[in-house]
């Protein structure tokens, strides 16, 4: 190495062919939030450095299927907010089948179970996720983002059949504390569709699981300081972010990636110039 050098370089759960095909070829032909780049561990590993829990991937259960290009092997994520703002996943059947508040593990794993494959090239799940007016406006730009895309778009309960009528009227009902939710759901967000007709309007867009996050990759400590095999610091060589591992364990909470990032780009960054000072200022 010549010179401090900071590695930032992302995850690998876009790289399909490669890391993920290694690491867990039980994820192949699943479609991915992230772009299909290789993923940049194995140069690490050339200087001698050491990779930890790279079996661990998370899946994302919502990612936008586009009626345009079904078979996209890149998807554009349908947020956690499109459920917590009240938001629904049902059935190619018109059923609810899952509290849509659980962890993504858990909604992920349940989908696989009961939804049906969809007959694309990419390895995907027909889900609906619909919302009502009040979760739609409560979402802003990003509602008008998603139909401005045709991910979702807007239509009647009427028109989607009479299972989606009566699950829409069913949830109605739950969120207006007429009946428990079956499914253990006690949070509604902004839903405010109450009485239910097959004129309410609604909006409903396809999603599916799709990889989203690795929180395996190159081992640092304390410092941001890259280890080697045994554990030992590699003298100039810096990591921070999606590209190293170890922080997040088999899992990764919502929102916890980016605070990663600011805590260890920051350390990185003041580390390596101190080293640059030390070092290389004349």
């Amino acid at each position: 190495l010549n010179g401090p050098v900071v590695f930032a370089s992302g995850g690998f759960a876009g790289d399909a062919h490669g890391l993920l095909a290694k690491y867990r070829p039980d994820l192949a032909g699943i479609p991915s939030t992230n772009q299909a780049v290789e993923g940049t561990q194995p140069l690490l590993e050339d200087v001698g450095a050491g990779l930890v829990d790279m079996e661990q991937v998370q899946i994302h259960p919502t990612g936008f299927v586009d009626e345009k290009e079904p078979s996209a092997s890149v998807k554009i994520l349908a947020a956690e907010a499109l459920r917590g703002e009240g938001g629904i996943l049902v059935l190619e059947n018109g059923k609810r089948f899952v509290n849509e508040l659980e962890t993504r593990e858990h909604i992920t794993n349940v989908i696989m179970r009961s939804a049906k494959p969809l007959e694309t090239d990419a390895r995907q799940w027909d889900v609906n996720l619909l919302l009502d007016e009040g979760t739609a406006a409560a979402l802003g730009s990003h509602m008008g983002f998603y139909l401005w895309k045709g991910l979702m778009r807007k239509t009647t309960v009427h028109e989607l059949g009479p299972s989606m009528l009566e699950t829409v009227k069913t949830y109605a009902d739950i969120v207006s504390g007429k009946q428990p939710d079956e499914f253990g759901r006690t949070a509604f967000g902004n839903w405010t569709l109450k009485d239910v007709t097959p004129d309410s309007v609604v909006y409903i867009g396809k999603v599916t699981p799709v990889t989203h996050f690795t929180m395996g990759g190159a081992t640092i400590d304390e410092r941001s300081q890259v280890l080697d095999k045994d554990g030992a610091p590699i003298k100039g060589l810096w990591a921070a972010g999606e590209v190293t591992g170890g922080l997040h364990g088999q899992n990764r909470l919502g929102g916890s990636s980016l605070l990663e990032c600011v805590v260890f780009g920051r350390i990185a960054g003041n580390e390596a110039a101190a080293f640059h000072k030390k070092h290389y200022a004349s």
